[in-house]
């Protein structure tokens, strides 16, 4: 049993099942990773069917522009502890995010607030949730913060508009240059939503990398860690 703060500042009490071997099954983690899929789908068909266009492509909407296989990297890899990692591997990491989801289902990681105040399935703090919201008026975003991180649908909205945003942040040159391959193209979302991209842009101008020279070590690990998530994403459920 745990407590949940409410916008009104009152607590109520909220169930929340924990990580445990037992539930550690191919069909738990299959169960977990469809309901992440049906969170990214109904995002995606919502701000298809809302014609929220993209920032950076403006000929294109948003659900057009941002690859679906970020959401569900960029979800699981949140919720994954390098140290933990360090002891029991990526794999391992993975199946424990799966198996929360699979458990909780609305509730996954819906009480999880770090230290610098993000909060929910996809990390989100308030800045820059209300930056998304000015710069995308035509996207039907929940106002409320803490509201807006619990349900499902609109955090992960709102982490797809986060990325259409970063990619508006580049210069044509550095964007053709980041959405022609896969590959930088993920490193440069994920850098980016765990950093501010503004720095990230100026990592790269010095180092011709996104997690170079002086990026924090948070940072270079989080590029490699969505990276591992990609790859077992590909080769367990074939998304990629």
């Amino acid at each position: 049993m745990r407590t949940s703060r409410q916008p009104n500042a009152e607590w109520a009490p909220a169930v929340y099942t924990a990580y445990a071997p037992e539930l550690d099954t191919a069909k738990m983690r299959a169960h977990g990773m469809e309901y992440l899929r049906l969170q990214e789908r109904r995002s995606y068909n919502y701000l298809q069917s809302h014609d929220v266009r993209s920032r950076a492509r403006p000929d294109k909407t948003v659900a057009e522009k941002i690859p679906r296989h970020m959401v569900l990297r960029l979800m699981i890899t949140e919720h994954i502890d390098p140290n933990r990692m360090k002891y029991v591997g990526i794999e391992q990491c993975i199946h424990e995010v799966l198996i929360t989801v699979a458990a909780n289902k609305e509730k996954a990681y819906s009480f999880a607030r770090s230290s610098a105040g993000a909060l929910g399935i996809v990390q989100f703090i308030e800045p820059s949730y209300k930056m998304v919201r000015t710069n995308y008026p035509s996207a039907p975003l929940e106002p409320h913060f803490d509201t807006a991180m619990r349900d499902l649908r609109n955090a992960v909205m709102a982490s797809v508009l986060h990325m259409d945003l970063q990619l508006a942040h580049l210069p044509a040159d550095y964007l053709q240059r980041f959405t022609d391959s896969s590959y930088h193209m993920a490193a440069f979302l994920a850098a980016g939503y765990n950093r501010n991209v503004v720095k990230v842009v100026r990592t790269y101008r010095k180092t011709r990398t996104f997690t170079g020279g002086d990026a924090p070590l948070e940072n270079k690990m989080y590029v490699r860690i969505q990276d591992w998530v990609g790859d077992y994403l590909k080769r367990k459920y074939e998304i990629s």
